[in-house]
């Protein structure tokens, strides 16, 4: 029933809404994603999901239909696509646009002016690049998963982006606005297909883009730290070492996290000074050591501190040295701020020339029911009195 719920919104807004191009909703296919491949003869492949209502005993139920045509232009392929079926494709409630790489290293240009130029695109969609795989397999429907794949992409990039921070959720909207700044690079999230038994999607980390070009992707690891240096990290975990030869760690829950980023210009350089303030809880905790007084907790914070620090280091210095694409918008705020400036310092490898000042500041401001880790030889639980 949940399933039904989330569709009729769907229905109701195809139903009451205002537009020029009104039809019957019997007489449309509802789109729930776009996906666009490459086909030969630098053709584009273009795979729509239909969403449906199961007929019989499965009318409570949303059924998915992939259908598929070719074009020399996205938009083209789309309207063969409606010339061969009896109804029209209804676009404007798709929720995913899914990208294969490669139509993502070719550029993201046509794909972004097919959809702000047309009416019935929404530039609220999610975009994604599909890694390892053919976009239109995101869709393809499995037994264990949702009935309607675009949708399932939808909700696991809004609860990642929420829970766990793990890569930013992009609309068709900040697309456009990133890929028109010269001070910013993209980056869009990247789905995969995982080959258990049936294949299931997850969510791999980044694509990053240089101008409108996919040029490198990033792993969960480096995804969470540059989430962490745009400010994007709401919640997410921290997993440290405590002793390396005996192997025992914690984990930090993410509560806040707040990151500041000024920079200042001196003899013709330019610092980026970026302040991360950052509240956790310990969820897990291995170590034997009563680390959890005040000089304990202090030197765990500095743990944390040190390893933030210098991931955010290390990740800002691989993306000068790969790629100069510039993912924390360095450059857009320097324009922001300091117009003047940006236009004297702007050229294709501003980003590589930049220094960093990083400072960073964790408050541990709980570990749950206990102090210690059960390992420790003193560790005992305080009985309640009734």
């Amino acid at each position: 029933m949940r399933k039904v719920k989330f569709i009729l919104p769907l229905l109701l807004c195809v139903v009451f809404c205002g537009c020029q191009s009104y039809s019957e909703i019997e007489d449309d296919l509802l789109v729930g994603g776009i996906a666009v491949d490459k086909a030969e003869n630098e053709k584009y492949k273009v795979t729509a999901e239909i969403v449906g209502m199961g007929s019989g005993s499965e009318s409570q139920s949303l059924q998915s239909q992939l259908l598929s045509s070719e074009g020399k232009t996205v938009f083209s392929a789309l309207q063969d696509i409606n010339s061969s079926t009896s109804k029209e494709l209804f676009l404007s409630q798709a929720s995913v646009l899914a990208i294969s790489e490669e139509v993502a290293q070719e550029g993201l240009i046509n794909i972004i002016d097919l959809i702000v130029r047309d009416d019935q695109q929404r530039i609220t969609n999610d975009v994604v690049v599909a890694k390892g795989c053919r976009a239109a397999e995101l869709f393809t429907p499995c037994e264990n998963g949702e009935p309607i794949r675009s949708f399932e992409i939808k909700q696991m990039l809004e609860n990642q982006s929420e829970n766990v921070s793990i890569t930013p959720e992009v609309n068709v909207y900040e697309l456009i606005n990133i890929v028109g700044s010269s001070g910013a690079a993209a980056v869009l999230p990247a789905i995969s297909l995982e080959q258990k038994e049936e294949p299931s999607l997850k969510v791999y980390g980044t694509a990053v883009f240089k101008n409108d070009k996919l040029e490198q992707f990033l792993d969960e690891a480096d995804s969470k730290v540059m989430t962490i240096l745009q400010g994007e990290t709401k919640r997410g975990i921290i997993s440290e070492e405590i002793k390396t030869d005996t192997e025992e760690y914690m984990t930090a829950e993410i509560f806040k996290c707040n990151t500041k980023i000024d920079h200042k210009e001196e003899n013709g350089e330019i610092t980026m000074k970026i302040n991360i303030k950052m509240d956790v809880g310990v969820n897990e905790l291995t170590t034997k050591e009563d680390i959890m007084t005040d000089e304990g907790r202090k030197k765990l914070a500095g743990k944390l501190e040190n390893r933030i620090k210098e991931d955010a280091r290390r990740l800002i210095e691989k993306m000068q040295k790969e790629s100069g694409a510039d993912i924390f918008g360095f450059g857009e705020r320097i324009y922001k701020e300091n117009p003047k400036l940006w236009e004297k310092v702007k050229d294709e490898n501003y980003f590589e020339k930049l220094k960093t000042d990083i400072k960073v500041k964790v408050n541990i401001r709980s570990t749950g029911f206990i102090n210690k880790s059960p390992s420790s030889k003193d560790f005992r639980l305080k009985e309640e009195k009734s």
